[in-house]
This record gives structure tokens, sequence and C-alpha cells, in this order.
């Protein structure tokens, strides 16, 4: 279901039609004569004047020009429609300028949407077939974009946000992930500090043993929940903490080679946790939601989560026990390496949208996406920054929002650390985390055995997708003098 926050509402002024007869029609005698008169009033109030009396009246407005933006983001639904709200009476209204914004239709496709010319002027199109089939606007394009632009370039992701140079979308929002950990349960199992304050784990080996000391079966407690049936589970949850492992995560930057013999360490702690018993139990048919829910009731001592679980323990399912989020932990407890971040990013432009309103369009992509929208967003507790300026910026953040302020602290320590090599895998390769499963998680290998395999059959698939590539060049891809140090 569509919701549209303002249709368009311009005031247009129309001359009155003089002399037109009640049932439409006009003798014969009269017609050239009347079409004259009604002529001549019509352009003399069209130019302010009144006929008989000399006196003007209100010069027409212009029709507003209204801008259209598909916005997929429900759980920020709030933020955009008080913040279009406040454009439409204020700026827009100023400047003659509507926004109407909209949820997509469901499973839309935007270039079907494009060719039957229902897409929106501002929407997630995608940034390479756009660029390529003519149908999206670099922002660059756009008039009045430059210090827009300076403020938030600060990442570029060929084929993602840039394509050949010029800029269709810029990351705004952080995805960051974190250890989430019941206090509640912490400090009835004696895991404090000399304050009794809650502890969580610092390294690998101490989540293990957290999380056998928090399982109590009689009382169907467990030291730690895993969403193995989420599809998100071995990224989220495995890939992207081995960053602050060594520093990298799987592709290694400046040799341009994939090593996943690191994650032996996290794989480890994860089937020792197994072989504890400290896992809650069905983790093989367990999705996040279901996982979310069961930490949320207070059972659950320890899960692994990202910037998104905030909203989820405040909202969707409000936690009943006392926590928060610790950076994730590192292979000897101490926290040298920044933790893996990425970005969405904002729309993009419609490029015969571009040219009939580009003014316009500039405008609001500024004010919807620009500075003061993302301090706002912070303050607010919609949306981490991917600016961690912003946060600066901010003059205070949301009270209200438990785990908010553990996460933007992760933020800060966090950063993205470069795109990886594109690969084309064996056709009879299901994906990494079904192989894990089925050859790890059952124990028919060893995760040291494992973890080479993946190793060899990832840099094989770089030389598959190179000879099958050519003509793209992924050099840029490489960091020769990469740093993934904290400093």
């Amino acid at each position: 279901m569509k919701k549209n926050l303002l249709l368009l509402a311009g005031t247009v002024l129309t001359a009155a039609i003089l002399g037109a007869c009640g049932n439409g029609q006009q003798a014969a005698g009269e017609s050239e004569e009347k079409s004259s008169t009604v002529q001549e009033e019509e352009s003399t109030v069209a130019s302010g004047e009144a006929a008989d009396t000399g006196e003007t009246t209100n010069t027409a407005k212009e029709e507003s020009v209204e801008v259209t933006w598909w916005n997929g983001e429900a759980g920020q639904w709030v933020f955009w429609e008080n913040l279009v709200n406040e454009f439409n009476s204020t700026v827009g209204k100023e400047k003659n300028i509507v926004i109407t914004m909209e949820q997509p239709p469901e499973g839309v496709d935007y270039e079907i949407a494009v060719e039957n010319g229902t897409a929106p002027d501002i929407g997630y199109f995608d940034t390479q077939k756009g660029v390529e089939k003519g149908y999206i606007c670099a922002l660059e394009d756009l008039p009045n974009m430059e210090d827009f632009l300076n403020e938030n370039t600060s990442i570029k992701k060929e084929g993602i946000n840039v394509y050949q140079g010029k800029t269709y979308a810029t990351i705004y929002q952080a995805t960051a992930y974190g250890l989430a950990y019941n206090k509640d349960m912490f400090k009835a199992a004696g895991l404090v500090d000399e304050n009794g304050e809650a502890t969580p784990p610092k390294s690998w080996d101490e989540v293990r043993e957290y999380a056998k000391i928090l399982t109590d079966e009689s009382k169907q407690q467990y030291g730690i929940v895993m969403p193995l049936n989420w599809s998100g589970w071995f990224q989220c949850e495995v890939e992207r903490p081995l960053n602050t492992v060594n520093g990298y995560g799987t592709f290694n930057h400046v040799t341009g080679e994939y090593d996943f013999t690191d994650l032996q360490l996290i794989l480890d702690a994860y089937m020792g946790m197994k072989e504890d018993g400290s896992v809650y139990p069905g983790a093989e048919g367990l999705d996040n939601d279901p996982a979310r829910a069961r930490f949320a009731e207070g059972n659950i001592g320890m899960k692994l989560c990202a910037h998104w679980d905030v909203a989820v323990w405040n909202d969707q399912f409000p936690a009943k026990c006392d926590w928060g989020i610790a950076p994730l932990p590192s292979a000897d407890g101490q926290l040298k390496y920044y933790s893996y971040m990425e970005g969405s990013t904002m729309p993009r432009v419609k490029a015969s949208s571009a040219e009939e309103k580009g003014e316009a369009i500039s405008v609001v992509y500024q004010y919807l996406f620009g500075t003061e929208s993302q301090i706002k967003a912070f303050e607010q507790g919609y949306y981490f920054p991917y600016r961690k300026e912003i946060m600066d910026m901010a003059s205070s953040m949301p009270e209200n929002r438990k785990g908010f302020a553990d996460m933007a602290e992760i933020i800060k320590l966090s950063r993205y650390p470069g795109e990886m090599y594109s690969v084309e895998l064996p056709p009879d390769f299901e994906g990494i985390q079904a192989d894990f499963l089925a050859n790890v998680w059952s124990g028919e290998m060893s995760t040291s055995d494992w973890t080479k395999r993946m190793t060899d059959i990832y840099n094989e698939g770089v030389k598959t997708y190179q000879e099958n590539h050519p003509d793209k060049d992924e050099s840029y891809k490489l960091i020769p003098n990469a740093d993934y140090e904290i400093k």
C-alpha cells in the first residue's frame, strides 16, 4: 500500500470565461463577436488588469514543480515523512517545489518502470545499468551541487555509487557490527568489573569461555544464539567480524588475494561453543528474527548484531533485559584494527527528470540528504551517518534509544576496508554459508582444511572471472599502502 505524503497543490489562477452561455451554445450571429470579446477580456485579466475598473489583480502563480521519490526505507518512514513535510511547508513553499514521497511498488523493477514511464524522479535505480542505458543522471550534472559533493564523496565504490569517474549517489548511512550482551545475565554469572558492571568478552577465546559460564540448561539460558538459517549469518556474523582480527577481512588489498585462513579463529570459537552446549538449541533452523526475539526475552547471553538491531530491540522486539553492544572481539583482546563498516547509498536521479526540472531536483536532493538532514537523523536516532564528523556536529543523541550510544562509539572505530576482487565461482558451489554448514558444522571437515579450501576456491574464482572478462580492470581495488590499524 502506497503512502502519499502530499498531492501536488499548485495554486493556478484561471481567467473567468466571460459571456459563455449556460447550455454551451451561442446564437449564430453572436459567435464571432463574443469569441473576440472573450479573448480580449481573458488577455486583460491575465495581465493583471481589470477590464472595466482599471484595478489590478494578483499575478498568477506558476504551477508548483513536483519532485517524486520512491523511498523504500520503511523503518525510517516517520523521519522522512517529517522531513518532507518540513520541506514542503518552508523551502518548497518559497521555491514553489513540492516533494511527493511514496513507497515503491512491491517487487518493482526500476528499469521497467523507466521504460513504461512510471518511474519516479528520484529512486534506487541500478548505477551501472542506469548509466549504460542512459536513464540516470550524474550528480555532477545537476546545478549547484559542488558543495554537497565535496562534503559527501569520502568514499567511491565503482559500480555502486560511482561509475567511470562520475558520482550517481553518495553514501550517507553506516552499516556496522558489534556484539550484543545481556548485562543481567553477565552480572548474575559474575562477569563484572571491580564496580560490579558487566564486562563483555574482548577476544574470541573469551566469547567461548563466557558462553559456557552463562549457559544453564535447567533455566533454559544459553550463552549465545546463532541464526544459521538466516541467509546473512555467515557474512554478518563470521566474515564481517574478521576485520578486528586481521584488519582486512577475507581479501587482502595489498596482495590482491583472498585469504580465509584467519577465519579459523572465529570458526573454532563457534564450533567450540557448539561442542560445549552453549548455543541456543535448533540453530540450524533458526532465522534472524526469532534469534533476536530470543535475545530480547532475556535468556540469551550474547548475539552478534548490526547497527539496525538497535531499533529492533527498542521497537520491534523490546528487550526485557538490560543490554548493551560491545566492539567485536579481536584475536588477543586488544582492539588493534578497525571494525568493518560499509554504507548505504542515497537514491539516484532519473536523467529525463534532471533535464526537465534539474534545479528543483538539486534543491530537493540536497535538502533530503545533506549535512543538516544527516545531523537530524542521528540526533533523533533514525540512522548512523557514514560521515563520522556528523556525530561530532550533532548537539545530542537520543537518550531513549538503548544501545544507540554504544553503536555510535563502535562506528567511530570502524571503516570501510575497500572493494574486493570479483569472482566467478564453480557452478556447483552453493555459496560459502551452505558449504560451511554442509562440511564444517556437520563435522565432516576441520575448520583448518575448510578455510584453506575456500582460499583456493576464491582465488581460482578471481582467475576465472578475469579470463571471462578481459575488459574489466579491477586494479583500482588494490591498496598498496593499506594500513588497517586504529590510529
